[in-house]
C-alpha cells in the first residue's frame, strides 16, 4: 500500500502538540501596594536560588516567596539597609545579595538576616560577579573587588569612565 503525503494531517499533529504545550503556561501574578509591596515602582528585580522573586521598589526591598510579601526597610537601628530606594540587586552565592540604595550598598546574608553597610559606594556604581562568585565594582575611574576575609573592598586604579565599562558589559 502506498501512502500519500497529507500536509493537513501533520498540520493537525502540530496543533494537537503545541495546544498541550500550552496548556502547561506559565502562571502570572500581579502583585501591587494592595498586595503588601512597599511601593509599585519596582526598580530592580532578582530570582535568588530558592526561586524566591526580590523587587527593590523606592520604598524597600521586598522578598516573595509565592504567597507571602517580606519587606525590609531602612530604619534607626543597626542590621539595616541604608536607604529606601532600591537601584539594583545580586545574588553573588546561596544567600548573599549586594543591594544598591539611594545611600550606599549593602551585603545582606538571606540566611543569618544580616546586613552589612559600605558608605564608600553611594552614587552611580556598576557590580558584577564572575562565575566563582568574586564581586567587581566599577566607581567613576576605580575597580573595587570585594575580601571576604576582610570584608573590605580593595582598589585598583583604572583609566576608563563609568560610561566606557558600561559599553563594554
Amino acid at each position: 500500500m502506498h501512502t500519500i503525503f497529507n500536509p493537513l494531517r501533520y498540520f493537525f499533529t502540530y496543533c494537537l502538540l503545541f495546544v498541550t504545550t500550552v496548556v502547561n503556561a506559565y502562571n502570572l501574578r500581579q502583585l501591587t501596594s494592595e498586595n503588601g509591596l512597599s511601593n509599585s515602582a519596582v526598580q530592580a528585580i532578582c530570582q535568588d536560588y530558592e526561586g524566591y522573586m526580590w523587587f527593590g521598589t523606592c520604598d524597600g526591598l521586598n522578598m516573595y516567596n509565592g504567597h507571602n510579601l517580606t519587606v525590609y526597610k531602612p530604619t534607626n537601628g543597626s542590621n539595616t539597609l541604608s536607604g529606601n530606594l532600591i537601584e539594583s540587586i545580586l545574588e553573588a552565592e546561596d544567600g548573599i545579595f549586594w543591594i544598591q540604595t539611594n545611600y550606599g550598598l549593602n551585603r545582606f546574608d538571606k540566611k543569618e538576616r544580616k546586613m552589612d553597610y559600605f558608605r564608600d559606594f553611594n552614587g552611580k556604581n556598576h557590580i558584577v560577579k564572575d562565575q566563582r562568585n568574586n564581586i567587581a565594582i566599577f566607581q567613576d575611574s576605580s575597580l573595587y573587588f570585594y575580601q571576604p576575609k576582610r570584608k573590605t573592598f580593595k582598589e585598583i586604579q583604572i583609566n576608563l569612565s563609568y560610561d566606557d565599562v558600561l559599553n563594554v558589559t
